[in-house]
């Protein structure tokens, strides 16, 4: 259970049920100001030191891995108005993106994520290794991998493919 405020517990699962009214879209100024304000007080809560952007920027970024439970559903109770899922990846893709390369992927990139994915396969932090090399977040190179697998071949058959089609249809 969750406290979002003194003896007051809430399960994440009663939290999700109860609230409703989710804004979607993009985050305003204003809800982004209100949004570090919240993990500032949450932290605070905790006892992790929270003075500096530096230590704000930490604890959005590790505060849910420091044991310390519910940490983005007590913020987005706080918040309001936003799914936990919204909350978190807000802040976290907001610190994130400042230290992350963004834009197109290049080949050389594309052929090292191939890579890594295969050196890492079995393993549960691939996403986290393969941006750590890269220099992307852990999700642009899950979608990227997912989209190269995507990759579907346009245009005529060759006669291959009309080989293969003729032997499938005759079968």
């Amino acid at each position: 259970q969750a406290t979002t405020a003194p003896g007051d517990t809430m399960s994440y699962k009663k939290f999700a049920s109860t609230s409703k009214d989710y804004k979607a879209g993009s985050f305003t100024k204003t809800e982004s100001r209100k949004l570090n304000m919240c993990v500032a007080a949450v932290a605070r809560a905790d006892g992790l030191q929270c003075d500096t952007p530096q230590d704000l920027h930490y604890i959005a970024l590790k505060g849910h891995r420091n044991g310390q439970p519910n940490f983005w559903l007590r913020v987005t109770a706080l918040m309001g108005g936003r799914t936990v899922q919204a909350v978190s990846g807000r802040a976290t893709f907001k610190f994130l993106k400042a230290g992350a390369k963004m834009g197109p992927w290049t080949q050389e990139e594309d052929d090292r994520l191939k890579q890594l994915h295969d050196m890492h396969s079995d393993k549960s932090r691939k996403w986290k290794k393969a941006a750590e090399e890269l220099g992307r977040t852990h999700v642009a190179c899950r979608d990227r991998f997912r989209a190269l697998q995507r990759v579907r071949k346009t245009g005529p058959f060759n006669e291959e493919e009309l080989k293969l089609v003729r032997e499938r249809v005759a079968e």
